[in-house]
């Protein structure tokens, strides 16, 4: 187990704590809004929360203090590398059920409805991974864009012949020196991109297929063209039949360059890039914009179709995405 005198980060210290209600808030500023309910507590335990942030990832430790019920929904912008260092959890990931020990970790996925029962001894190693670093690290890997994010086996072994745990251990102990090798913006950027790519290339997800295929050369011109004309019109109709005018391939053509180098089809390829755009637009929360005008404005006038699609895509429903980007604003 990672050495119980480092694993708090001490150093980098947000919060300790008695009072419920200050710690949720400030637990929410580092992770997420959640709701929070204490089961039992001896008063023996202090509420802990130490935050080190490092780019696209930000290395924590949290305990409750307490027995509670820690209920996040689904962490929509990011995943989350759960690791007790001491007592135990019980994790719900999308329905399924781990309990997690010093020696078996979870990873929740963004889109994954996730909810926490702590014990009251429970101290929590929890690495923050931006879900945005993972999706540009994935096309990287792939060649080509990633249509939406990876969903990962939520196991994640962390026993002593576990390269998680030596990677987690390796951070702990450099975080604790006074001149710790992160500090730079280039280590931070490198070390980032280090857990993302072993995460994405060694761990069990639903993409991992394309990352183990063989590499691809450089998509053609056409499907290049094809992309940048859909990409100056996302806000227009567009017909295929007009895109393959545009390009000066046959439809049959275009459709097998974006089935080889892309893994999608033009119009599904369009249709992503739209809901990127659409998911924007929420997470702004313009109070002056309702979930109907901004599904509209970015084509797509079946709202049924758009908010499962949308769900699917970043776990909540996008009227969710509003109310909680305009409350923020208030």
């Amino acid at each position: 187990m990672i050495q119980a005198a480092l694993s708090p980060l001490s150093r980098y210290r947000v919060a300790h704590s008695q009072d419920p209600d200050e710690f949720k808030t400030l637990v929410a500023g580092v992770f997420r809004d959640h709701e929070f309910a204490v089961r039992r507590s001896s008063g023996a335990h202090a509420a802990e929360l130490n935050h080190c942030p490092l780019g696209d990832i930000s290395v924590n430790y949290i305990a409750y203090g307490a027995e509670a019920d820690v209920d996040p929904g689904s962490l929509n912008d990011f995943y989350l590398i759960h690791v007790p260092l001491k007592g135990t959890s019980i994790v719900e990931i999308g329905g399924e059920i781990v309990h997690t020990t010093p020696e078996q970790a979870v990873i929740c996925s963004p889109s994954k409805r996730v909810r926490f029962q702590w014990s009251d001894d429970c101290g929590v190693l929890a690495i923050r991974i931006e879900r945005a670093a993972v999706e540009r690290q994935m096309t990287a890997l792939i060649g080509a864009p990633a249509m939406r994010s990876p969903n990962f086996d939520p196991r994640l072994p962390f026993n002593a012949q576990s390269s998680w745990r030596n990677l987690a251990n390796f951070m702990c102990i450099e975080l604790g020196n006074d001149r710790h090798m992160f500090a730079p913006p280039i280590a931070r950027v490198a070390v980032g991109q280090m857990l993302i790519t072993s995460l994405l290339t060694q761990h069990g997800h639903d993409m991992r297929h394309l990352v183990d295929r063989p590499a691809v050369t450089v998509a053609p011109r056409h499907v290049r063209k094809a992309e940048e004309y859909m990409a100056a019109r996302l806000a227009q109709p567009l017909t295929m039949a007009e895109i393959v005018e545009a390009v000066g391939v046959s439809e049959r053509t275009l459709f097998e360059g974006f089935r080889r180098f892309r893994n999608t089809s033009p119009m599904a390829w369009l249709k992503a890039r739209r809901m990127e755009k659409a998911h924007e637009a929420l997470v702004r929360g313009d109070t002056n914009s309702s979930v109907t005008e901004i599904a509209m404005e970015w084509g797509f006038f079946h709202l049924g179709n758009f908010s499962a699609a949308y769900r699917d895509a970043y776990g909540e429903r996008p009227s969710e995405t509003l109310k909680k980007a305009q409350d923020r604003r208030y």
